[in-house]
């Protein structure tokens, strides 16, 4: 009796599909310098939120990133403390999460490989260094700072003169991830460089937000604008 065959998940099959060589070259890296606000440590990971304070123009815009800690990284995070000022850097990924039974959404998080004291790093540098003054200051200004390489999926004009992107990329070409992104057309040399299925290696910055759902819940969204097209 011949066996009946399983099912094939399209779904699945799209998503982990054979990724080609036009992806090779692809990354996702950020560095944010800031001060650790919160902090939250269990087992398996660690996730402290940084504010990170940028001057634009007369006013000062500070947003509120969250980055998560895995393996070794989990140790090094937890020794640091509240208020501590701090510069890390990471890895851009994305999951799928399943609010209802019904609905996948994807969901992009900032994931950190190196956390170190800035004092501390502040104080090497001027260390080796002769002119101080200015250098010192610099060290320990805030930053915040993404950076992305891949391939254009997707990108439709939305309300308010900005356009929402996907991106698609694979750093260790074996996992896809799916980046979301913003461009506003009040940056004609960023909008108008988009093409759908074409490399783009784009720098900008995470903004936070806070937004009540239908619900009534709050939800913190990270979104990652773009602020240059930088050319290969």
């Amino acid at each position: 009796m011949k066996k009946e065959q399983p099912a094939v998940n399209n779904e699945k099959k799209k998503r982990f599909r054979q990724i080609g060589p036009d992806h090779e070259g692809d990354f996702t890296k950020f560095v944010f310098n800031g001060t650790i606000v919160k902090k939250y440590i269990n087992n398996k990971s660690a996730t402290i939120v940084m504010a990170l304070p940028v001057k634009e123009g007369r006013r000062t815009v500070t947003d509120y990133p969250r980055v998560h800690f895995y393996g070794a990284q989990v140790k090094e995070a937890a020794y640091f403390k509240e208020l501590e000022q701090v510069e890390v850097t990471g890895v851009m990924q994305n999951t799928r999460l399943k609010p209802d039974e019904n609905i996948f959404r994807q969901h992009q998080t900032y994931v950190g490989t190196k956390i170190e004291s800035v004092s501390l790093k502040t104080k090497e540098i001027l260390e080796r260094e002769e002119d101080c003054d200015d250098l010192e200051m610099e060290l320990s200004r805030s930053e915040n700072l993404v950076e992305i390489r891949g391939i254009v999926e997707s990108a439709y004009k939305g309300n308010g003169g900005q356009m929402r992107i996907t991106i698609s990329t694979s750093p260790d070409m074996k996992r896809m991830a799916y980046i979301q992104a913003l461009a506003y057309n009040s940056q004609a040399d960023v909008y108008n460089e988009i093409r759908i299925g074409h490399p783009i290696h784009a720098k900008g910055y995470c903004a936070t937000r806070n937004a009540q759902n239908r619900e009534g819940k709050v939800i913190h969204y990270e979104d990652f604008i773009i602020s240059s097209i930088e050319e290969d």
